[in-house]
């Protein structure tokens, strides 16, 4: 026997004989996994209740089970605003009325959109630095009436990037009482 060679000789019917079980084996291992419910994996649409409006669902007093409940003063509502047309490049700040009670906002988060609609960045951490830290490019103050947006000079936002007067900038969510 010369080096390299092997004796290994199989007729083509044990060869594909081979092959067809291991494709039984791998269809049948994906048929299992496809169908198979652990407990405690999930439940079918039938198991899951929904909450009637004006109710949310939270954790029971004693912690062990969830239940539906009216919502109350206490509960956090959530509103979208469009921040509209905002040339970035060249205005530093932008004001949008809320139409919300100030004493009542717990909560404002920005989202600032690229003039191609391909970059979502919030604007308290969009500048990255080679630390790897984020830092703000931005900041948000907002009163009785308005929120209002201001972008850092030369930081993300001050660039062509975000230049386009005509389009929607993103959004703003807010997160009040009633």
């Amino acid at each position: 026997m010369k080096k390299g060679e092997n004796n290994f000789k199989f007729s083509n019917r044990v060869l594909y004989s081979l092959i067809t079980l291991g494709i039984l084996i791998a269809v049948g291992v994906g048929v299992y996994a496809a169908t198979y419910t652990a407990s405690g994996a999930g439940h079918p649409y039938t198991e899951i209740s929904t909450c009637a409006a004006n109710q949310s669902l939270r954790m029971n007093a004693a912690g062990t089970a969830w239940e539906c409940a009216s919502s109350s003063e206490t509960d956090i509502k959530f509103k979208s605003i469009e921040i509209g047309a905002w040339d970035m490049d060249k205005i530093d700040g932008k004001t949008v009325n809320h139409g919300l009670t100030a004493s009542k906002i717990r909560s404002v988060s920005v989202i600032i959109v690229n003039d191609g609609g391909t970059r979502w960045i919030n604007i308290n951490y969009a500048n990255y630095e080679e630390s790897g830290d984020y830092l703000p490019a931005g900041y948000v103050a907002y009163d009785n009436t308005k929120i209002s947006l201001y972008r850092f000079y030369q930081y993300t936002f001050d660039n062509t990037n975000f230049d386009n007067s005509t389009m929607n900038r993103g959004w703003i969510t807010v997160g009040y009482v009633a």
